[in-house]
């Protein structure tokens, strides 16, 4: 039976990265996934400034420097458009990054294993292994034959359907912020640019509370998708790829944007739902630590969830390397919890207040008068990477 110090599930941005901090430590890792890379993920794709920042801090500055690079924001709302730079902080860039999920999570694979994570791909993790009511390792089917691996603590960073959050407890809260997005990878005529573009939604049951985007990830190549909030009732019975079809209608002709049914076969359209501002809490149990979209950290404002995923994936290592060397050790996880609302909880509150105003029809009102698209556009501005 092996054993680790640490064994993290999940090699998306947050787990390859908290793979890579308690490695960097010197403790002994395993990195568990179930898919073999490199692999496709629904994202949006967007490295905002922040997450760039996290990435150079960890040492991936210059591998960066080979995507596609944007050094703002553009806005449209109806026929109003609106361009803002990234906001400036000192101590970050003014610039992001596009580059697929598929290139980016094998670099911080590959990152991890560099660092000494032993990795393990196309291994599905099945289950918790307990003792004493302390998770103590995990159950992995891989080529048919199933093992149990040992491990001083575990960080489940397995996504938004948890295996290991769902057999804990860790789920989402009830009536904590919930996201749901769309997303399609498409070739167009577009010409390249240095914008991250964002659009607002109109239905005929009028604005949605979300937005959606179009990311240029070079030589023509584009993410086009949207999110909507899943608090907003208006729009339960409005499926998102007939919110796609009216975005693809939206596009100028002259780009040659594949049609909806095209797109669909091209197997690049996926959906998925994204648990926000700390949707999961409290993210940890005795021997367990929930990780990205485990632990629902996107933001409630605008559902962007990959500096966030870095950012938990360094805590949650940090935290497990500390009570590796304590005497309560993984039996009492709670400074977990204190890390994520420190690091979060202010602007996170700031955002699931916004929300809640946002969901009035007064403030839906509010969106079709200039003011109310100058607030809206600051406010998505200043959010994006916040």
């Amino acid at each position: 039976m092996d054993s680790y110090d640490v064994v993290v599930v999940g090699a998306g941005p947050a787990g390859s990265t908290a793979a890579w901090r308690a490695a960097s430590a010197g403790a002994k890792v395993l990195l568990v996934d179930k898919a073999v890379f490199p692999r496709d993920k629904p994202c949006g794709d967007g490295l905002t400034p922040r997450a760039t920042k996290l990435l150079a801090d960890i040492g991936l500055e210059h591998q960066l420097e080979r995507f596609h690079r944007v050094n703002r924001i553009r806005l449209f709302h109806g026929r109003r458009t609106r361009e803002y730079p990234w906001p400036k902080r000192e101590g970050f860039p003014t610039h992001g990054y596009v580059i697929s999920r598929m290139r980016l999570d094998d670099m911080l694979v590959r990152h991890a294993a560099a660092a000494g994570a032993l990795v393990s791909q196309g291994s599905h993790v099945i289950a918790p292994v307990i003792d004493d009511d302390v998770v103590t390792g995990v159950r992995v089917r891989s080529g048919g034959r199933e093992e149990e691996i040992r491990s001083r603590i575990v960080i489940a960073a397995d996504g938004a359907s948890s295996v290991l959050g769902r057999a804990m407890g860790m789920v989402p809260n009830v009536g904590s912020p919930l996201g749901m997005a769309a997303r399609a990878l498409i070739a167009s005529e577009r010409p390249d640019d240095d914008a991250l573009e964002v659009y607002t939604i109109r239905h005929h049951r009028g604005f949605a509370l979300g937005y959606a985007w179009l990311f240029p990830l070079g030589n023509g190549l584009l993410n086009i998708g949207m999110a909507v909030h899943g608090t907003d009732p208006r729009w339960r019975e409005v499926g998102l790829t007939d919110l796609m079809q009216l975005f693809l209608n939206r596009l100028p002709a002259e780009w040659r944007v594949p049609s909806l049914a095209e797109i669909r076969r091209e197997g690049t359209l996926k959906a998925w739902r994204v648990p926000m501002g700390l949707a999961v809490w409290p993210p940890w149990s005795a021997g367990i630590l929930a990780a990205g979209d485990a632990a629902g950290v996107a933001k409630p404002t605008t559902g962007g969830g990959i500096s966030k995923a870095i950012q938990s994936g360094l805590i949650s290592a940090e935290v497990a390397l500390e009570a590796l060397d304590t005497a309560t050790g993984p039996r009492d996880l709670s400074t977990y919890e204190k890390r994520l609302e420190d690091t979060f909880g202010k602007v996170y509150e700031t955002g699931r207040r916004y929300l809640r105003v946002m969901s009035s029809r007064v403030a839906r009102r509010l969106l079709l008068t200039g003011p109310g698209i100058r607030l809206a556009a600051r406010k998505m501005v200043g959010q994006a990477d916040a």
